[in-house]
């Protein structure tokens, strides 16, 4: 996930450098949002370690997002995203092979604490990724239900629980 520290109405990735996208779907819909129609046709995508073997770019189309923060408490701040109808693109970047899905709907709510760590619940369908140094990282998946992960102040993440499908994108995007 990008790692920048979550705000209101800016793009949410959790942490401090440039590593997940979570949820794909908001990340994507804000960074289309932010760019000049020019730059994102002209740019290619970046790549991301998603993979223990290759690494990954994205692309999307569609989609609708709406982020709202619930609240803000004693320097904890609670944040809700949500969305539907962003198809995306995961593609190998050495082979180029790729595969193609919609997200459907998802919610994703961010408990950020002053210390710098987060806590995070994925509901619905969002393709989350672990790079190495997280816990079990890399690892790009496709979750269909829910995901919970924690991150620490310098922006690794640990799965604490999942429950629902899960589909392995790199499996399926292997040379």
């Amino acid at each position: 996930m990008m790692r920048i520290d979550v705000k209101n109405e800016e793009i949410h990735m959790y942490g401090k450098q440039s590593r997940r996208l979570v949820p794909a779907a908001a990340m994507f819909a804000a960074l289309a949002l932010a760019a000049p129609a020019s730059a994102v046709a002209a740019d290619p995508p970046p790549e991301y370690p998603g993979c223990e073997d290759f690494n990954i770019t994205f692309t999307f189309t569609g989609g609708n997002q709406a982020d709202r923060v619930v609240r803000e408490k004693d320097g904890v701040i609670y944040t809700i995203t949500a969305g539907h109808g962003t198809v995306l693109t995961v593609t190998n970047a050495e082979t180029l092979k790729s595969v193609t899905f919609p997200t459907q709907g998802s919610v994703t709510q961010v408990t950020q604490y002053p210390d710098g760590t987060a806590d995070i619940q994925l509901t619905g369908k969002n393709l989350f990724i672990l790079f190495p140094g997280d816990d079990p990282g890399p690892s790009t998946k496709l979750y269909t239900g829910r995901v919970t992960f924690s991150n620490d102040a310098n922006g690794r993440s640990t799965v604490t629980s999942t429950s629902g499908t899960q589909r392995d994108i790199c499996a399926e995007l292997a040379p």
